[in-house]
């Protein structure tokens, strides 16, 4: 799986055959060990949109009782797409 698979899912994703909140499923789970909750879906949706916006400093709220090691609660978008993988999906448009 891993980046060849996220690439692949991330063109499904701009060609309209898979919703990006599906895609993000799948990569957290299958991309990661441990795999990711479900929760951080939302987390890498917003990311992904700011990313795509060109908001690259700015932040997200992580879901209460979660926090990143070194931003607490509130982490850079960038610091979001590199630590959960999401290049491909900045790169790719979705259909929504």
């Amino acid at each position: 799986m891993g980046t060849i698979g996220t690439m692949s899912m991330a063109e499904e994703v701009g060609n309209g055959h898979v919703s990006l909140r599906a895609a993000l499923g799948w990569h957290l789970q299958s991309n990661h060990f441990p795999p990711h909750p479900s929760f951080m879906i939302g987390v890498a949706e917003r990311a992904i949109r700011k990313a795509r916006d060109g908001e690259l400093d700015a932040k997200v709220r992580l879901p209460k009782g979660v926090e990143h090691r070194r931003y607490g609660r509130l982490v850079p978008v960038w610091a979001i797409i590199e630590s959960l993988h999401l290049d491909p999906f900045v790169d790719e448009e979705d259909g929504e």
